[in-house]
């Protein structure tokens, strides 16, 4: 309705300004053709009087469109007060307004004053609520828990693309602990793709506990309802200014060596395991990643035996 009103009330001030430039606005100064001079003063006296009738309606134009701005004003009012418990509208008028004025709408052309020239008009946009902070979702590799005020949305284990496949998904997924199937069919022996846990290949570097070696990488879906926006940033442990650390840890992906590729994630610096899959499968495979400082011309700030770390941030 308040998308309504507001359109409503464009058209009409359209069609004042229409009214307005209606108004017949006589020539001024010496006409170019001859005249009777006998009849110069009453001449004169004519313009004199359709000035002053054109300026009294000047005048009611102005006083015509504040009155619908007022009644634009109580309206826009109501509307806030009435709508609030269902859509959640409680902008007030003048934050409606600044609003409409300072959004992108649909513009109308029409034709004014002098054949061939045009105005823009743009009919005002009105939001259906207050803007609010959507949150953000993010996953965390190697923990199953969320941490600060994020909300845990549920847990799971790491999954991805056997490490010797040619094909197959390139992006670590994270597969909850309790899934929902869809019907399936009766020939259980057909084609398609298999996605594998993921273990950690920490080896004995002293980087992770040894005994995180060959273990599956848990994982889990967190929800900052007060912050929108997420990053993981490599090769750093701290976050910008302004913003909150959600976790720190190592960057890890496939090893390069491997027929298949993956996306680099950032894991946890305190891992955790996945309890009962303690075995070596090796199917999935998550390595740690050191950057060649020769080829990205960084090794003044950078070490090529360096392990690169990496942190989340939300804000």
């Amino acid at each position: 309705m308040a998308k309504f009103a507001a359109q409503l009330l464009a058209l009409i001030l359209l069609g004042v300004s229409e009214w307005g430039n209606s108004l017949s606005v006589p020539t001024t100064g010496r006409p170019s053709h001859s005249c009777d001079c006998g009849d110069l003063e009453n001449h004169s006296q004519t313009q004199y009087v359709t000035l002053e009738e054109h300026k009294a309606k000047l005048e009611e134009l102005e006083d015509k469109q504040k009155e619908l701005k007022t009644q634009f004003h109580s309206l826009l009012n109501v509307l806030a007060t009435g709508s609030k418990g269902i859509s959640g509208l409680t902008l007030t008028s003048e934050e409606l307004i600044s609003q409409m004025q300072n959004s992108e709408s649909p513009r109308v052309k029409r034709e004014t004053g002098a054949p061939g020239s045009q105005h823009d008009y743009a009919l005002p946009k009105v939001h259906s609520g207050a803007i609010k902070n959507g949150g953000a979702v993010y996953t965390r590799w190697g923990s199953g828990r969320c941490e600060n005020d994020a909300t845990l949305l549920y847990k799971g284990f790491a999954g991805g693309t056997f490490y010797g496949s040619m094909g197959g998904g390139t992006n670590f997924q994270c597969l909850p602990d309790e899934p929902e199937f869809q019907k399936s069919p009766n020939n259980k022996t057909r084609g398609g793709s298999m996605i594998n846990g993921v273990e950690y290949q920490s080896f004995g570097y002293g980087i992770f506990p040894d005994s995180a070696h060959n273990q599956n990488v848990p994982c889990a879906r967190c929800y900052t309802e007060t912050r929108s926006a997420v990053m993981m940033i490599p090769a750093k442990r701290s976050c910008p200014a302004g913003w909150t650390q959600e976790y720190e840890g190592y960057l890890m992906s496939a090893y390069e060596h491997f027929q298949t590729s993956s996306t680099y994630e950032c894991v946890d610096s305190h891992p955790e395991y996945v309890r009962g899959a303690e075995m070596n499968n090796d199917g999935s495979l998550m390595v740690f990643v050191k950057l060649d400082c020769i080829t990205a011309g960084a090794c003044s700030s950078y070490d090529s035996n360096l392990e690169l770390s990496c942190v989340v941030c939300s804000k």
